[in-house]
């Protein structure tokens, strides 16, 4: 598989794939952070953003939900 990097102004690197005779986009995010490297200040924040990003909300409260609006 053949892919560039490419880095963002704000610093995230990216690594991107092309596929041309694909008619779907596929996305998978790395992010280096979480509880192991988190301070004493910020202890719980990876967690918490973990819920915000993958439990749902109010009006989508199921992943079900969440894919369904991604696949619309």
């Amino acid at each position: 598989m053949e892919y560039r990097k490419v880095t963002l102004p704000n610093g995230l690197r990216v690594l991107v794939s092309e596929m041309p005779e694909t008619r779907s986009v596929s996305l998978f995010v790395y992010v280096g952070v979480g509880s192991r490297i988190e301070t004493k200040d910020d202890a719980g924040t990876s967690h918490f953003l973990e819920h915000m990003v993958f439990k749902g909300s109010a009006k989508r409260p199921t992943a079900a939900d969440i894919s369904q609006v991604i696949e619309s």
